[in-house]
């Protein structure tokens, strides 16, 4: 008997050991389902409105994605900032799950619904990424995703054809052109090797991931006849992944963390099942002796 329950909670360690392997296949960073992580969190590059005269564009959250609506008007250039000093946390899971190096991909679904003109074929999008120092301050470890070293899926699982513009702007092919009406999962390579920084700009290289501050998303040519209402760019479901595949499951399926039979839901229930047998054969042990 005494064999059985030491077999019974070997059995146990080796399955709480394997959840969290599998578990670890995705880590879902951020995916705007409450809003909690935009309200005054969500920063701009005033410059380009005290300067050039671009008006901040409206970012709020509907139906549980994030929207990037530009005002009337003229939209050429905007950079939205993601910022750990405004609150935006998950910044630091972010941070964590890069540098842990368990993760070959940055995901993230896009709907883009610009540029407002249609005959404007070149709005493009970047992905970087900035340093905080110890004192919390933003340091000058910056680095821009190369987009060609990531993959492009439509909503169906079919590869999408994005182009990638190799020098704009300065960026090493950090900038994408997305076609008006792309919908679907882009997947950034989270390799430190694939965000190469802009020399120009007195800026330095990211030495690791740890102490992220910020992620900027810096858009371009978004039109010159900006409605203020349908033209916009919409993000969801900011995760980590080792491999490039399309989730099956919709983009925020009302937060859908409830066990499923037949997937994980099954092996939680083995785990408490197995964790009560131990349990109890714990306590026989003791009352034998």
């Amino acid at each position: 008997m005494k064999k059985l329950l030491l077999t019974i909670l070997a059995l146990t360690l080796v399955l709480a050991m394997a959840i969290p392997a599998l578990a670890a296949d995705e880590l879902l960073i951020y995916d705007f389902a409450d809003g909690s992580q935009t309200d005054g969190k969500i920063g701009w590059n005033e410059g380009l409105t005290t300067q050039y005269g671009i008006p901040e564009p409206t970012v709020n959250v509907q139906n549980g994605q994030l929207t990037i609506t530009p005002q009337a008007g003229n939209f050429w250039a905007g950079s939205i900032y993601f910022d750990l000093a405004k609150g935006c946390e998950w910044l630091g899971d972010l941070s964590e799950g890069l540098e842990s190096g368990e993760y070959n991909y940055i995901r993230l679904y896009i709907k883009n619904n610009m540029p407002c003109d249609d005959q404007t074929d070149t709005f493009g999008f970047s992905f970087c990424l900035q340093k905080m120092n110890d004192t919390n301050e933003y340091a000058t470890n910056w680095g821009a995703a190369d987009f060609s070293k990531a993959l492009f899926f439509n909503m169906d699982g079919s590869k999408a054809d994005i182009e990638v513009s190799p020098d704009r702007n300065g960026y090493k092919n950090g900038y994408i052109t997305l076609p008006k009406g792309f919908e679907g999962y882009i997947f950034i390579s989270a390799k430190l090797a694939d965000f190469p920084t802009h020399t120009a700009w007195g800026l330095t290289a990211l030495d690791n991931f740890s102490n992220l501050g910020r992620l900027e998303l810096d858009l371009r040519n978004a039109g010159t006849s900006c409605d203020g209402s349908t033209n916009n760019l919409i993000l969801d479901d900011i995760a980590l992944v080792k491999t490039a595949e399309v989730p099956k499951a919709p983009v925020n399926p009302d937060d859908d963390k409830t066990d499923k039979p037949g997937e994980d839901g099954d092996i939680s229930i083995v785990l408490y099942a197995a964790a009560a047998i131990s349990g109890l054969g714990a306590l026989a042990i003791r009352k034998r002796k």
